[in-house]
């Protein structure tokens, strides 16, 4: 686990991006300088939060909290449903031009 978040195997350590040079190893030990949460590398140990540094197990809790809010909205307005009711009306609408497109095919 340890070569594979450091990083050690990898024969290029520093690589150059976009006119940049780019830290390829001991990623864990690198902190992102700027960007948002989800700009950030995997291992990172901490990430960008509103300008903020915060501890990537905040940023990780932070995530399921959101998710789950998400998940309580969609559910209790009942968004599953809704959205395969709509799915199904879109497949039916193409179907259906397709097969007009068809019959003026052989007609």
């Amino acid at each position: 686990l340890e070569d594979f978040v450091t990083n050690k195997n990898d024969l290029k350590k520093i690589v150059e991006y976009n006119d940049e040079l780019v830290q390829k190893q001991n990623l864990i030990y690198l902190t992102p300088s700027s960007g948002n949460l989800f700009d950030a590398h995997f291992y990172a140990p901490s990430k960008p939060f509103l300008g903020k540094q915060i501890t990537t197990l905040s940023a990780n809790i932070l995530v399921i909290w959101m998710m789950s809010i998400f998940l309580i909205v969609v559910l209790f307005y009942d968004g599953f449903r809704r959205g395969m009711d709509l799915f199904g009306r879109l497949s039916n609408k193409i179907s259906e031009k397709l097969s007009l497109k068809s019959k003026k095919v052989e007609a």
